[in-house]
């Protein structure tokens, strides 16, 4: 007697397909099913060793999508641990950052490296070379204008460079 290979699942008004499919292995043919789902707008086929497996996970994936969650489910358990793990990092870092926008930030840095250093050591470079002096901040001509005649008049006295006399006021 031919078995129905295809079922269609109801998990609580959200229809989902679950395929029955046999596979040959060494140890013989072995059945498992198949669960179709489109929650994140993409078909993905998910494998399942029991139909009561594959029913059960169509109604995580239904209880998911009822709670807006349906992007949670396409992840695998693996991955919802590095988000996890990601969100934990960035909230004890005390920055008021979202995921979202730490990793936006750590993409454009490391294009910006392009490869000759990890983002850590450009850090760690750029607190060695600071010295102190801050963000820039704008000097208008006339003060500029000052501290140059200022320089080249001392200069002029000690004959020392004019870089030289720069960094010491």
């Amino acid at each position: 007697m031919e078995q129905k290979r295809k079922y269609v699942c109801s998990a609580e008004g959200v229809p989902f397909t679950i395929y029955r499919t046999v596979k040959a292995t060494r140890s013989g043919t072995k059945q498992y099913w198949l669960l179709a789902d489109y929650s994140t707008g993409k078909r993905r086929v998910l494998n399942c060793r029991t139909k009561q497996a594959a029913e059960r996970r169509a109604d995580e994936i239904r209880a998911a999508m009822v709670k807006g969650q349906a992007h949670r489910v396409a992840l695998s358990h693996g991955q919802w641990q590095d988000v996890c793990a990601a969100l934990e990092i960035v909230r004890r870092s005390g920055t008021g950052e979202s995921v979202g926008s730490a990793v936006r930030l750590w993409a454009e840095a490391t294009l910006t490296l392009d490869g000759r250093a990890s983002l850590l050591d450009a850090a760690r470079f750029y607190v060695a070379h600071d010295q102190g002096h801050g963000p820039h901040k704008p000097t208008r001509f006339d003060e500029a204008a000052k501290r140059y005649v200022a320089c080249r008049a001392r200069r002029r006295r000690t004959g020392l460079a004019a870089r030289f006399l720069y960094s010491q006021t």
